[in-house]
């Protein structure tokens, strides 16, 4: 349970309230700013301000700072990566796409492994169809273990917009560990 406290205030016209308090009045949440430096947040066990919310004292934006991830401004919080809402509509959009209207190409490679993935997109409305590489799989062998798996997503353009790469690794012919990376590129 969280327990909920209301700070007291006194308000005065002079200072940009509503009206002149006599003695310390609840404050309102839906009406009245509080004036700080900045928050700081704690746990059960801290008592420090390594994580607080606070104003950049050069560009005057708002920004978080945490013992981890250091200082971050709001500005690369909301807008410092990733995929724009446009951006992901499109790929949303191709991605559901390719259930109607796609193809797989299997390509082997030495000793008649499966090597890679290809799906492409069909156009059937034109002739001769048209196909554009929407996605590939690739994958990678050390003797007969599949060491690593790397998913690559294409927009319309073919220009590769997301990779994921999985890594395998092997213990005594066990596999020990599984490392995902992924990475996002917005093509101009």
């Amino acid at each position: 349970m969280v327990d909920r406290v209301s700070p007291l205030k006194l308000e005065d016209p002079s200072t940009g309230g509503t009206q002149t308090d006599s003695f310390p009045t609840s404050l309102d949440r839906n009406e009245d700013y509080v004036d700080a430096r900045g928050i700081t947040l704690q746990s059960d066990v801290s008592d420090d301000d390594t994580v607080r919310v606070e104003r950049d004292p050069v560009t005057n934006e708002l920004q978080f700072v945490d013992g981890v991830s250091g200082t971050k401004r709001l500005s690369q919080v909301i807008g410092g990566g990733g995929l724009t809402e446009a951006a992901h509509e499109g790929l949303d959009r191709l991605t559901h796409a390719l259930t109607e209207s796609s193809v797989d190409k299997l390509v082997y490679g030495t000793g008649n492994r499966l090597e890679r993935v290809d799906s492409y997109d069909i156009d059937p409305d034109t002739f001769p169809l048209t196909a554009k590489l929407v996605r590939q799989e690739i994958i990678n062998y050390t003797g007969a273990e599949v060491t690593s798996v790397e998913l690559v997503q294409y927009n319309a353009t073919e220009t590769e917009v997301e990779r994921v790469s999985e890594t395998f690794t092997f213990v005594q012919g066990k596999l020990d560990k599984v490392t995902l990376v992924k990475t996002v590129s917005i093509a101009p």
